[in-house]
């Protein structure tokens, strides 16, 4: 990707440490029933736009997923609510899936919100006792027409059939 055209593809190491560092306090990661000989995990994570600092999170498999948002309270203290359901667009987590990431910036360049949020996407395979991550940045696209259905189906199906539907379509 070229970074020139767009600062807020910057990889920010801090922002990397804050994702790495609530999965790590919450134990996210053991939350999640992960073959560790053959897997594939989808991670999407954000800070929600330029200007929050709420880390939000939708981990994957072929077997389950959970998502997680963190927030501060009145008292600055962090919080965290855990959820069965994804907090991204069903085409989001189908291009993540297929790991369509050219697909993904460029509808992120067109159909992004006034607020320019970033998502930041990882792939881990696992296989064989073998690791390989892949990591990649976008502006997270929202297509009124395509997008806006999906919340409100994630509160009425089961994880399963999500699920099915993302790895089966």
């Amino acid at each position: 990707m070229d970074t020139s055209e767009a600062p807020y593809y910057f990889m920010i190491e801090d922002e990397i440490n804050t994702y790495h560092s609530y999965r790590k306090r919450f134990d996210v990661l053991e939350l999640l029933d992960i073959n560790l000989q053959n897997d594939t995990i989808f991670i999407i994570e954000t800070n929600g736009d330029l200007t929050a600092k709420n880390v939000s999170c939708t981990i994957f498999s072929r077997r389950n997923l959970l998502s997680y948002y963190e927030y501060k309270d009145h008292d600055k203290n962090d919080s965290l609510v855990v959820l069965n359901k994804p907090l991204f667009t069903k085409f989001i987590l189908k291009q993540t899936i297929n790991w369509n990431i050219t697909l993904l910036q460029k509808e992120g360049k067109e159909n992004s919100p006034i607020s320019q949020t970033l998502i930041r996407l990882t792939r881990v395979i696992l296989s064989n006792g073998t690791i390989r991550i892949d990591c990649e940045t976008s502006l997270e696209p929202f297509n009124l027409e395509r997008d806006i259905s999906d919340f409100n189906n994630y509160d009425f199906k089961n994880m399963e059939i999500i699920l099915y539907e993302l790895f089966n379509e």
